[in-house]
């Protein structure tokens, strides 16, 4: 078990990041993007004023939660001061175990800060087993992705595969329109969300390719996903039949 474990990721200039109830919000020049981190078990904030995102992981299974709880429940009062940045934790007329809980808390503190001044974020687990730990990357990814998102953009690219009828597919504002799949005469339409960019290349330039653009990056992988599901093969043998729409390629738009 180690004592602390720390993941930090810097931000860029011309991103701004905030927190409310681990809902991180992230707004850049190509929009804004928000992501519920509340699965994570960490306690998000975020400070204005020094431009700092903390988040406080408790220890994670539930022999090592309940004397925090515990802990927890003796403290009466406790206070952020950020005149002076420091955190308090009092007891009124408490005896020698009244006391304890209160360094207990304390030193059971972990953080996940964003510091503007440097403009770095940083995740923290205290005490923290391999399982407590792994969050730490998953949350920094969610928000490197966010940040990717609203300065440079996610674009995917979408090619028809097919040996012998083939895929007709046309884009009507946010309708995409897949016919002739196998020679089927069922019409497939897939209904685009606001947010992404949906075009079909030109011919002359790529022949039966289909981009999606935005900046959610689960948004575009969830249609493109969506799109590869509807030309499924069925009762048919795969390692023969590889009709279908597949993604090609996974870039940024700038």
């Amino acid at each position: 078990m180690k004592i602390k474990s720390v993941g930090t990721l810097d931000v860029p200039a011309d991103v701004d990041l905030s927190v409310k109830n681990r809902v991180v919000t992230v707004k850049g020049k190509r929009g804004t993007l928000t992501k519920n981190l509340r699965h994570l078990q960490l306690d998000m904030t975020y400070n204005k004023k020094t431009r700092s995102f903390t988040a406080v992981r408790w220890f994670g299974t539930k022999l090592d939660i309940a004397p925090i709880n515990t802990a927890i429940s003796h403290v009466r009062n406790m206070t952020y001061n950020k005149k002076t940045r420091s955190f308090t934790a009092v007891r009124w007329f408490g005896t020698k175990l009244d006391i304890a809980p209160i360094n207990t808390a304390i030193s059971h503190v972990r953080n996940m800060t964003y510091n503007k001044k440097t403009r770095s974020f940083t995740a923290v687990r205290w005490f923290g087993t391999k399982l407590d730990i792994a969050p730490i990357n998953t949350a920094i990814s969610h928000v490197r992705n966010m940040i990717t998102g609203v300065t440079k953009g996610f674009r995917f690219k979408l090619r028809f595969a097919y040996a012998h009828f083939p895929i007709n597919v046309s884009v009507e504002k946010q309708v995409v329109e897949i016919r002739n799949f196998l020679g089927e005469k069922r019409v497939r339409r897939q209904l685009i969300p606001e947010g992404i960019k949906v075009t079909r290349t030109d011919a002359a330039k790529t022949k039966d390719e289909l981009v999606l653009e935005g900046n959610d990056l689960e948004a575009v992988s969830r249609e493109a996903a969506v799109m590869h599901q509807l030309c499924a093969v069925k009762n048919k043998d795969i390692r023969k039949f590889l009709d279908g729409i597949y993604v090609q390629t996974k870039t940024t738009v700038a």
